[in-house]
């Protein structure tokens, strides 16, 4: 009979192997974020959200000279336009969630429009047409089971 001082050898491997596996996991989550970011970014070039089909955002009510050059929540380039686009990240990725969305000053912008909530300065508020480009949906959860089944098939690789 042998005795063991300190961690059994078997123990230690399987240590090992679980921390493999929830490494693998955040892996996993990291792309499905980026899958959910990329989809957040074409609804910006679709001007609407993209659920199981476009669903298109309220037009502003200013029109713009040449409405081809300036499309919804992307302002003028010349005032650092596509802020909001550009914000978007993952913000928090484990072994079991991906948080994304936008962090600063474009965090309160993106929920005042992806929600539709109140904005504008306290003399004059108003509610703004709701513009969601994040958030659950039918294509993204395709894409998402897209990338787990190729995942199994190749083993976790």
């Amino acid at each position: 009979m042998a005795t063991y001082r300190g961690e059994n050898p078997l123990s230690r491997a399987i240590k090992e192997d679980a921390r493999g596996v929830v490494k693998q996991f955040v892996g996993i989550m990291k792309q499905i974020g980026n899958i959910a970011i990329n989809e957040a970014k074409t609804n910006f070039k679709r001007q609407g959200f993209m659920d199981r089909s476009v669903k298109r955002w309220k037009p502003r009510k200013r029109k713009d000279k040449n409405p081809k050059i300036r499309a919804i929540l992307v302002g003028p380039a010349d005032k650092g336009g596509g802020k909001l686009r550009r914000s978007l990240r993952r913000l928090n990725v484990s072994n079991k969630r991906v948080t994304i969305g936008s962090k600063g000053g474009a965090a309160e912008y993106a929920l005042v429009h992806n929600y539709g909530l109140k904005s504008g300065r306290k003399s004059a508020p108003f509610i703004m047409p709701k513009r969601q480009f994040l958030g659950p949906s039918h294509t993204t959860d395709k894409r998402i089971v897209n990338l787990i089944k190729k995942k199994i098939k190749k083993g976790f690789k």
